[in-house]
C-alpha cells in the first residue's frame, strides 16, 4: 500500500576464503616464531590473525575456508608436469598446517576439502551455487586466475591489499568479459603452475587477439585473419599459434575454474554465528599466544602483540 513502509531487503552473502593462498601468505610474511617447545607458529598465527581481521571487518553471516586436497587431481592426470616448478612445502609450513585446520574448526567456520579436487574448483563450484541462489558472494584471494569467475553476483576481495575486483574491473584492465580470461591465460599459460601457452605471447597481445576474434576455438578458425590482423608481428604470431596449438588447447583445460564438481555442501551449510570461545582459547595457550587468550571470540578486534612466543630473530 502507497505510504506503508516496507523493512529493506538484505540480500544474503557469502565469503568463501582461499585458504592454502592465506596459509602461504602468511607463512611467508612472518618471521620464524616457536613455541617453547620449538614448534613453529608463523604461519597459524598470521592466519588466524587474517581470518579475525575478516570477521570483524564483514560480520558474515555465511562463510567457508576452501583448502586443497593433498592428493593427485585431473589436472595431474592431463598433464604429468603440472605445477611441477614448485618447491617443496617447506616442513616448518607442514607441521602447522594441522593447527590452522584446528583453528577453523575452533572458529566454527566451515572447513572444506575435497580428495581430489583442487580449492579453485570447489570455490568455483560452491560460488556459482550460490550465486544462481541469489547470494552476493566475495571470493576471498589474491589469486587472479579467478578472475573468470567474476559476475554480477561474484567478486574477488584481496584483503591484504584491500582490493577488490568485479565486473568493471576486469573489463577496464584486459577489455573483455570475465569468462574469456580462460582464453587469455590458455595463450599466455601460467608460470605458477608449469603451464605453457604460446611462446612470446603475452597478456597484452592475448588480450588484442580475444578482443578481435574472441575466444581459442574462433582464433584458430581464422588465423588467416589473425595474419591480417595489422597487429604488431602478425605473421609471427599466426606462426607461433599454429605451431603451439596443442599447448594452448591443453593449457585451456588446465586454467578452467570446474564449476561442476562434486560437492554435497551448499550455500545455506556454510552459515556463521559464532565461534567455540573455550576451544579457542585452548588452543591459543597450546600455541603459546599468550597475549591473545583473551580474544576468544572471533568478532573481536584483531590480535593484538606476540607476547609469550618467540621469534629466531629475538636477542
Amino acid at each position: 500500500m502507497a505510504g506503508e513502509h516496507q523493512e529493506p531487503v538484505h540480500r544474503k552473502e557469502l565469503l568463501l576464503v582461499d585458504g592454502s593462498g592465506y596459509i602461504f601468505r602468511a607463512f611467508f610474511a612472518l618471521p620464524r616464531m616457536t613455541t617453547s617447545a620449538g614448534l613453529p607458529t608463523n604461519a597459524v598465527y598470521g592466519f588466524i590473525r587474517m581470518i579475525l581481521k575478516l570477521i570483524k571487518d564483514t560480520h558474515p553471516t555465511h562463510i567457508a575456508v576452501v583448502f586443497d586436497s593433498p592428493k593427485r587431481t585431473f589436472r595431474d592426470e592431463l598433464y604429468a608436469d603440472y605445477k611441477k616448478n614448485r618447491a617443496e612445502t617447506p616442513d616448518d609450513l607442514v607441521a602447522q598446517i594441522p593447527y590452522i585446520h584446528r583453528a577453523v574448526e575452533a572458529f566454527r567456520i566451515k572447513a572444506i576439502v575435497r580428495d581430489g579436487v583442487e580449492a579453485d574448483d570447489v570455490i568455483g563450484t560452491l560460488a556459482a551455487r550460490a550465486a544462481s541462489e541469489g547470494y552476493a558472494v566475495t571470493i576471498v584471494t589474491a589469486d587472479k586466475d579467478f578472475m573468470q569467475l567474476v559476475g554480477p553476483n561474484v567478486t574477488l576481495w584481496d584483503t591484504m591489499r584491500d582490493r577488490r575486483v568485479g565486473v568493471n574491473e576486469v573489463r577496464e584492465r584486459f577489455g573483455v568479459e570475465p569468462g574469456a580470461m580462460v582464453d587469455i591465460q590458455a595463450l599466455t599459460g601460467d608460470q605458477v603452475d608449469n603451464v605453457k601457452g604460446v611462446p612470446g605471447v603475452g597478456e597484452k597481445t592475448a588480450c588484442s587477439l580475444v578482443q578481435m576474434f574472441g575466444g581459442v576455438e574462433e582464433i584458430y578458425s581464422h588465423l588467416d585473419r589473425v595474419e591480417a590482423s595489422g597487429l604488431r608481428g602478425a605473421k609471427r604470431i599466426a606462426a607461433l599459434l599454429r605451431e603451439h596449438r596443442g599447448e594452448v588447447e591443453l593449457a585451456r583445460k588446465l586454467v578452467r575454474i570446474d564449476t561442476d564438481v562434486p560437492v554435497e555442501l551448499g550455500p545455506d551449510d556454510c552459515g556463521w554465528t559464532g565461534g567455540d570461545n573455550r576451544a579457542t582459547a585452548e588452543l591459543m595457550r597450546e600455541l603459546e599466544f599468550k597475549s591473545m587468550v583473551g580474544e576468544t571470540a572471533p568478532i573481536q578486534a584483531g590480535l593484538p602483540g606476540l607476547a609469550g612466543t618467540k621469534r629466531e630473530d629475538a636477542p
